[in-house]
């Protein structure tokens, strides 16, 4: 999936699993755990060869943008995604019936030498490679379609800006205070389903806000720290949880998480970014607690 390592979040994969669907496949997840915007609008559309170039393609480009954008204003519909995935099926499917003919032709013209036992042991030696070579020319195949197609180019455009779209919202979060950030974070956790209240800031044990679900305690921290959380925050609201004899605890940041953090993390802290948060309905925040924690 992500080559980051925030890719060994636990929740990160639960909130991809949970958005993506109930029925849904490895590879669906995948493209939601490695970029939830543009995977809810074109994941069910594109094929995972394609999502991941659009991905990376589109995060090269710099835009700034204030409305949601439209397929329409990059002229294309969510059936050019279709026919870009069929295309570089077939790209891919030709260039290995190619490089496995090569391979053949290679294998009949050595078989015809007089010396049959140099020739076996030539052809066993030169399978991998060649097998190698068979799958390299499948990417050569789809490669120039990637880079030239005009179709490809829009798509690349609309995806950028619909990850733009989506920066700009996540700036409002990064603008706000410590305390708004607090205040905002309990809107969210109340439009999600959770009775959450603001704690005033002083007395509160390191708790920001103290939130009741299905009647369990649940205390959340927020975070707008420039540095991922470490595993001490996460200890600290272990201990919290104990003396405040408390169900769950939840620790919801800005900037992510260390490995440490989530090593420390057990069953009772679950750990959250603003981003993934953003993307979740009440629904799926909801279906996710309940199948986490049986709440």
């Amino acid at each position: 999936m992500a080559a980051k390592k925030s890719s060994l979040s636990l929740e990160k994969y639960l909130v991809a699993k949970q958005l993506a669907g109930e029925n849904a496949s490895q590879e669906e997840i995948s493209k939601y755990f490695l970029d939830a915007t543009l995977a809810k609008v074109i994941a069910k559309y594109c094929s995972k060869k394609l999502f991941d170039y659009l991905h990376e393609k589109s995060g090269e480009y710099v835009m700034r943008v204030r409305e949601c954008p439209s397929l329409d204003e990059y002229n294309i519909s969510l059936t050019d995604f279709i026919k870009a995935s069929k295309t570089l099926r077939f790209l891919k499917i030709t260039g290995g019936v190619l490089g496995a003919l090569i391979a053949a032709w290679f294998f009949v013209i050595t078989f015809k030498s007089e010396n049959v036992t140099y020739s076996l042991i030539l052809c066993l030696s030169l399978l991998f490679p060649i097998s190698v070579a068979a799958g390299a020319s499948a990417l050569v195949f789809q490669f120039p379609y990637l880079a030239l197609s005009p179709r490809i180019r829009s798509c690349i455009k609309y995806c950028a800006a619909l990850k733009a779209y989506s920066i700009n919202k996540f700036e409002y979060w990064q603008n706000l205070t410590w305390r708004e950030f607090e205040k905002e974070t309990a809107i969210l956790l109340n439009n999600l389903g959770i009775d959450a209240n603001a704690t005033r800031g002083t007395g509160d044990k390191g708790v920001d806000i103290v939130a009741t679900y299905r009647n369990k305690k649940v205390l959340v921290q927020c975070k707008k720290h420039k540095a991922p959380v470490g595993p001490a925050i996460v200890r600290e609201l272990l201990g919290t949880l104990l003396s405040e004899n408390a169900n769950l605890g939840i620790i919801i940041s800005i900037s992510g998480f260390s490995v440490g953090a989530h090593e420390a993390a057990s069953g009772r802290i679950l750990l959250l970014e603003i981003r993934d948060l953003l993307q979740l309905e009440k629904s799926d925040f909801q279906t996710m607690l309940s199948k986490i924690y049986r709440f």
